[in-house]
């Protein structure tokens, strides 16, 4: 009995496994105030973002070049790409999407 239940939890886990979506690439972060983003913070802004209607999904490049302050790069990644910018703040410990708007993507340097 104990083997049949193993069994059929093994095909559970299985099937939700590949039912669920690919992993997405992690973000590029940078920027001069990078190394100051927690995981925590990270987490956040794709998560706001992920709640928006407005922006393209797929989260590429998050730069920190201010404190409390980030811009993040959504959508494709290939050179001259059209995506979204969408420009954070942190205000009282939680972000906030201060702004949205349609931007072209350009890669600087290989990832």
């Amino acid at each position: 009995m104990q083997r049949a239940v193993d069994l059929f939890v093994s095909i559970a886990l299985f099937a939700c496994s590949a039912c669920s979506a690919p992993a997405s690439k992690p973000p590029v972060i940078t920027g001069d105030y990078a190394p100051n983003l927690s995981l925590q913070d990270i987490q956040e802004i794709q998560f706001l973002i992920s709640q928006r209607r407005d922006v393209r999904p797929s989260v590429a490049e998050i730069v920190c070049d201010e404190r409390d302050h980030a811009r993040v790069y959504c959508g494709r990644t290939h050179n001259r790409a059209i995506g979204s910018l969408v420009e954070l703040v942190r205000k009282q410990g939680g972000w906030r999407v201060v702004s949205v708007a349609e931007a072209q993507h350009f890669v600087i340097r290989s990832h």
